[in-house]
C-alpha cells in the first residue's frame, strides 16, 4: 500500500485561493480542498459530517478532524484542506493533544491516523 498525499493550502483572504481550490477539487485526484477548519463554518461542516454539536457549540474535535480528512480526500488517498493565515494559531492550538496528549503540527495531522 502507497503512503497517501496530503497538503494543505495555506492563504490569505483575496488570493484566489477559492479558484485554487475549486481548480484541484475538479480534478478529481488532488483532494477536496476547502475551508473546514474555518472557526465560523465548523459547526455547519459538523453537522454536514453527522457529528454531534452541544448546545454550547462544542465538537468532539477528533471526531471533526477525522470526519474533514475523509471529506477531503478524493479516492485515490489525497487529502486537501484550505486553512487561511489568520486561522492558523487556532488550528494548531486545537490539534494539540489529539493524538496521546502530543502536539501535532499541520503536517503531522495530514500525514497520522489514517
Amino acid at each position: 500500500m502507497t503512503t497517501p498525499w496530503s497538503y494543505v493550502l495555506c492563504g490569505t483572504p483575496r488570493t484566489g485561493s477559492t479558484f485554487l481550490c475549486s481548480l484541484l477539487t475538479s480534478t478529481g485526484v488532488a483532494g477536496r480542498p476547502e475551508s473546514y477548519f474555518r472557526e465560523p463554518d465548523e459547526r455547519a461542516w459538523a453537522t454536514t459530517f453527522g457529528l454531534a454539536v452541544a448546545a454550547d457549540g462544542v465538537i468532539d474535535y477528533r471526531a471533526f478532524v477525522a470526519a474533514a480528512r475523509r471529506a477531503g480526500s478524493t479516492t485515490n488517498g489525497v487529502f486537501a484542506a484550505r486553512i487561511m493565515w489568520g486561522t492558523m494559531d487556532l488550528v494548531t492550538d486545537r490539534l494539540r493533544g489529539i493524538r496521546n496528549g502530543a502536539q501535532l503540527s499541520p503536517t503531522e495531522w495530514c500525514t497520522t491516523g489514517r
